[in-house]
């Protein structure tokens, strides 16, 4: 997943350390973080994507759909696969999408929104969550994204990690 996701997990194993936790209870801790991460990310271009071949068994679907319909897919993170979760016409309706699906998540611990050069759309989003989560505003960090997701997902994309309380 995005760099926050494995940080949120590095970030409980260090508090529970410092606390003096035992190993055994630090690593249910990071599976528990683990297991209540959701990662959805909008791209705004396939173009990064094909030449990393990330999406091999995706890409042929992807591919049709961006070129017959114009459309910016959206996709999230599970069980450390990239899967599609839809499509839409527009930035603003994918990024509204992502915000009702973390709406169908229940109460929230940690949101961070990261993109590439879509400052606009990453502030936009993050308003969007907090009016559909009640997770409030001040508390969604927002920024820059790594390497990593510049190198598969290219300029403009967005993606949104969320921790579901535990």
């Amino acid at each position: 997943s995005i760099s926050l996701a494995a940080g949120w997990q590095v970030m409980r194993a260090a508090e529970l350390a410092l606390q003096g936790a035992t190993k055994a209870e630090i690593l249910a801790a990071v599976e528990s973080t683990k297991e209540r991460t959701r990662v959805y990310i909008q791209i705004d271009s396939v173009e990064f994507i094909r030449r990393g071949g990330r999406l091999g068994a995706l890409m042929p679907t992807i591919d049709r759909m961006i070129r017959a319909l114009s459309i910016k897919p959206i996709l999230n993170m599970g069980d450390g696969q990239l899967r599609l979760l839809g499509a839409a016409r527009s930035t603003v309706r994918g990024l509204a999408r992502i915000a009702t699906e973390l709406a169908t998540l229940g109460s929230l611990e940690m949101v961070q929104v990261m993109h590439i050069r879509a400052e606009q759309a990453a502030n936009w989003v993050a308003r969007e969550i907090a009016t559909s989560t009640r997770f409030a505003l001040e508390r969604i960090g927002i920024g820059e994204a790594g390497q990593v997701l510049a190198c598969h997902g290219g300029e403009g994309v967005v993606g949104v990690g969320a921790l579901i309380a535990g």
